[in-house]
């Protein structure tokens, strides 16, 4: 009976435990006064760097779009989500501390590759995304630490919390299995920050993990059919 009891026991803990969805990464670009950044004559994407630099940079300032598509039968609750967005440092030179902006961004359908017809906006400042990409709001800020050409492999973690609209927004597209795209944004003049993109061959692109802690609680249905397990094996033990 106990061997039973402790069976049905982790059954509860594990329906009850927090729920993951681990995202994966589709795209990413950075986007300049020019245009996305390309090279070879503008036919190959830049997508091995991932950087988010302010207007004081000048034909450089930009803002990062990135898109990650959620898992077939993906499903979380309409509380409690988070998001951990994991960037990984590539840096340069030119690398500049400062503040940054993450922006959720409700328009997944404009390209954001070759083609793209995004441009960083001077008359939009600090993000020069202005009203593109819908208008996308602050999902979160974070300081970016790093100045000049180290910490090259350091992992930034950042912890965003939606709520409102963004959260509604966010759990339908999970549980509609849409995409979610970000953008890195400069919240000040000065700062350069370098990131390693989807094209990296020596550091990872931006990961995403969205994590549903309301499965923590049980809800009340759960708890009495529970229950009734218990009961259930106590009788025909008996």
């Amino acid at each position: 009976m106990k061997r039973q009891l402790l069976i049905y026991a982790f059954l509860l803990w594990a329906q009850a435990a927090e729920a993951s969805v681990i995202t994966t990464l589709v795209e990413d670009s950075i986007v300049q006064p020019g245009g996305v950044r390309t090279t070879n004559g503008g036919t190959t994407l830049v997508d091995y760097f991932f950087n988010a630099e302010g207007s004081s940079n000048n034909s450089f300032a930009s803002f990062a779009p990135v898109d990650f598509s959620v898992p077939s039968g993906a499903h979380i609750l309409s509380t409690g989500v988070t998001l951990t967005l994991k960037l990984t440092e590539d840096n340069a030179a030119f690398t500049t501390p400062g503040m940054l902006d993450i922006l959720l961004a409700t328009d997944t359908t404009t390209n954001i590759g070759l083609g793209s017809p995004l441009a960083f906006q001077t008359s939009s400042l600090p993000h020069g995304v202005g009203t593109q990409l819908n208008n996308p709001a602050v999902l979160g800020s974070f300081s970016f630490p790093t100045s000049g050409n180290v910490n090259s492999g350091q992992v930034d973690t950042i912890t965003l919390t939606p709520t409102g609209a963004q959260l509604t927004y966010l759990v339908n597209q999970v549980n509609t299995n849409g995409d979610i795209r970000l953008v890195l944004a400069p919240a000040d003049a000065n700062v350069a920050a370098t990131y390693g993109g989807i094209g990296n061959s020596s550091f990872a692109g931006p990961q995403l993990t969205i994590t549903d802690s309301s499965d923590a609680v049980p809800e009340p249905a759960t708890v009495f059919l529970s229950l009734v397990g218990i009961v259930s094996v106590l009788l025909l033990k008996r």
